[in-house]
């Protein structure tokens, strides 16, 4: 038994040093086709994993990856090796919100179509179309893909915040456009009594103050 295991590792030391002297470590190869979209090239990194004893361990660092780059068939295929969409990353965010932060519909589609859960919350309580609202990217991919798979557009955070609020309070307008023109309500309350015209003026956002004016809102 001893000596089949020395064996056994003996052949997998002259295996990895093979492929290490060919080129580069097969986790930066596998990494490398998960960003490129490569499914094919992805699938014999992964058999390398399998041949070494390993799994897809490191499949929710693989899912940010192919998030980060909008590879939403990638995405897909990671979920079918056993990657868990529900798990947290690197952000602290689940796959679906951290697609939505980072406007990549394509892929948030892909989590969606996997049975992502439109509803997930953040440690703070916060929606994947929360995470739209007040996203640095100020785009509105996400949030239309979200709002179409039927999103609720009203949702509120452990505050109490609909994702309006959190549009005003990022100066996000594009999405905030979006949000009013599919029937958000401009004169929601959070849990304190704010409405979205309020978090504008404070957050010193004139022209989310400009567009919630013309749609009636009200302090």
């Amino acid at each position: 038994m001893r000596l089949q295991l020395l064996v056994t590792l003996a052949a997998v030391v002259a295996a990895a040093g093979i492929f290490i002297a060919k080129g580069p470590p097969p986790e930066e190869t596998f990494m490398k086709a998960v960003a490129d979209g490569d499914i094919v090239q992805a699938t014999r990194g992964l058999q390398w994993y399998y041949h070494l004893g390993f799994r897809i361990t490191s499949g929710r660092l693989a899912l940010s990856m192919a998030i980060g780059h909008d590879r939403g068939a990638m995405v897909t295929w990671l979920i079918g090796q056993g990657a868990d969409p529900q798990s947290l990353g690197q952000e602290g965010l689940m796959a679906l919100s951290e697609a939505a932060y980072y406007d990549r519909p394509t892929a948030a589609a892909a989590l969606v179509e996997a049975g992502a859960d439109l509803h997930e919350r953040s440690r703070a309580g916060l929606t994947p179309l929360h995470q739209c609202a007040k996203s640095e990217w100020r785009r509105r991919g996400g949030a239309v893909m979200l709002l179409d798979a039927g999103a609720d557009i009203d949702g509120r955070c452990s505050l109490g915040s609909t994702p309006l609020h959190w549009a005003a309070a990022y100066g996000n307008r594009d999405v905030a456009e979006l949000l009013i023109a599919r029937g958000a309500d401009v004169n929601a309350r959070n849990k304190s009594g704010t409405r979205p015209l309020t978090v504008a003026r404070m957050r010193g956002e004139p022209d989310m103050i400009d567009l919630l004016c013309k749609h009636g809102a009200t302090e």
